[in-house]
């Protein structure tokens, strides 16, 4: 589901999307060059995010987490 944000927060975001994922497993994804940053708000369960690759961030079960603009290939 995505829309445009209210009147309120239309000078702060751009979209919203709303989306329900369940995985059987762990899982990485590999995100593209972006001028965007992405917050994700858990309303139900906590998203289970693993530690980076660099060891910069810890993982651990998250109630929000944000994605930081980045100039080339991640992988997460």
């Amino acid at each position: 589901m995505c829309r445009r944000p209210g009147a309120g927060s239309a000078g702060y975001l751009r979209d919203c999307s709303g989306y329900r994922e369940r995985l059987a497993g762990a899982l990485r994804r590999r995100e593209v060059p972006s001028s965007r940053v992405t917050l994700v708000i858990a309303f139900g369960d906590p998203v289970v995010v693993p530690p980076s690759r660099s060891g910069r961030h810890g993982g651990g079960p998250r109630a929000s987490l944000v994605s930081e603009l980045h100039d080339r290939l991640l992988d997460w």
